[in-house]
């Protein structure tokens, strides 16, 4: 250790004596030599590739009497700068700390998401340097349109059971590793974002995220080579998905320890045909009953459940609940402000389970007694419609090309 070593002049400075053993009885003998150690600590932290020269110089010494001496080529003093064979130098090289980070949809995870859905991430941190690294801090940025739940996840992880906590507005993860990443190593952490509902779709959103902070694997805190590693969002440059050869230090090239993922938000269309129902007769008398058949039809890329459809029921027909009419009551048509109305779920058996599936249909009667009398030749017309609808999970969505409500305020197009 540095036990025999003290401060002189603002110098560590050491005595080799006979009396304390460190040479040896008589003295150190013509043509011999001896060694000792010191041990300096490097001031932390240090930019990579640093070169760091420390100089050692022989300041005084005596003969093996005691009685001074002078030595023949060299000055015995304490003023580096020198270039005598009394004083050496020797050189250390700070290594490289250099950690990066992509960020990726998690395996199984697809690009085109439903509003409302739950999306993995996958953050993978990579030990580009030459020292181990410990304690990497992770912030996440979550978008407008994403939101951070502690409890969400696969059913096996969630963000919580990952490390995941909001620190400073941003959900936060410290990743630490028994005896540091190593170099040349990598590991990963995933976290799960809710999407809003609703939203447009083909809506891209893109969610960020950073190293903010790391260590090597002794705790010491570390400056990287080519990124500054902070939870600023607007102090990185992205000039490409999942590069992590960049040098941050460089204006306009990218900043490795920082990248994005993007969704596009998926399609919901539903779109509804009204047709008079196999068998029925387009001519008809006051009086009759008359079958219509209601469809419904995902054209969009998203199952669909809670599909509420509204008949505006003309001024010449009415709604029987009398149980005179199979079709009605069992069928869960109800008297509404706007008309009569029945909503199709899974639930109620009306859509299969996973919801209506894109490209899929699902139809339904209504059964409407036509008033009496009514004069000769007139023409009646029963429009219906989609009112409201959402996602086989129960979020509510946007149609992409229409306004689902209980207007009965649109244009109608065969």
């Amino acid at each position: 250790g540095n036990e025999d070593w003290m401060l002189v002049g603002g110098f560590p400075t050491t005595t080799l004596t006979v009396a304390d053993g460190e040479l040896p009885v008589g003295g150190l003998a013509p043509g011999a030599m001896t060694t000792v150690e010191i041990f300096l600590t490097l001031a932390n932290p240090l930019p990579s590739g640093a070169v760091i020269t420390n100089v050692a110089e022989i300041s005084a010494a005596t003969d093996e009497n005691g009685d001074p001496q002078e030595d023949t080529d060299s000055t015995p003093d304490n003023t580096p700068g020198d270039d005598e064979d009394d004083i050496d130098d020797v050189s250390v090289t700070v290594q490289t700390f250099d950690v990066a980070l992509i960020k990726e949809l998690a395996a199984g995870q697809d690009m085109i998401v439903a509003p409302g859905d739950t999306v993995a991430y996958t953050i993978t941190v990579f030990n580009q340097g030459d020292i181990p690294a410990d304690n990497i801090e992770v912030t996440d940025y979550v978008p407008a349109d994403m939101t951070f739940e502690p409890g969400a996840g696969n059913g096996t992880d969630d963000n919580t059971s990952l490390g995941w906590a909001v620190v400073a507005g941003n959900p936060t993860a410290t990743i630490t590793i028994p005896g540091g990443l190593a170099p040349g190593a990598s590991t990963t952490i995933d976290i799960y974002l809710t999407l809003a509902s609703p939203l447009p779709a083909g809506s891209d959103i893109s969610n960020f995220a950073e190293i903010s902070d790391a260590t090597d694997e002794n705790g010491d805190e570390q400056v990287d080579i080519d990124s500054e590693l902070d939870n600023d969002p607007d102090d990185d440059d992205l000039t490409a998905d999942n590069d992590v050869n960049g040098d941050g230090s460089i204006p306009g090239e990218d900043d490795d320890d920082h990248d994005v993922a993007v969704i596009t938000t998926a399609e919901f269309d539903l779109a509804l045909t009204k047709t008079l129902s196999s068998g029925q007769s387009a001519n008809v008398r006051p009086g009759d009953t008359i079958a219509y058949t209601i469809t419904v039809i995902n054209q969009g890329d998203i199952a669909a459940d809670n599909v509420l459809v509204t008949d505006y029921l003309p001024a010449d027909m009415s709604l029987t609940y009398d149980g005179t009419i199979t079709g009605n009551d069992d069928a869960g048509w109800a008297a509404a402000t706007a008309g009569v109305q029945r909503t199709l779920t899974i639930a109620n058996g009306d859509l299969p389970a996973g919801g209506l599936a894109p490209g899929a249909t699902a139809s339904v009667e209504v059964f409407l007694t036509l008033a009496n009398p009514l004069p000769a030749g007139s023409t009646v017309d029963n429009f219906a419609e989609i009112s409201a609808a959402t996602d086989e999970t129960g979020d509510p969505q946007d149609d992409t090309d229409s306004t689902p409500d209980d207007m009965n305020d649109e244009e109608v197009v065969d």
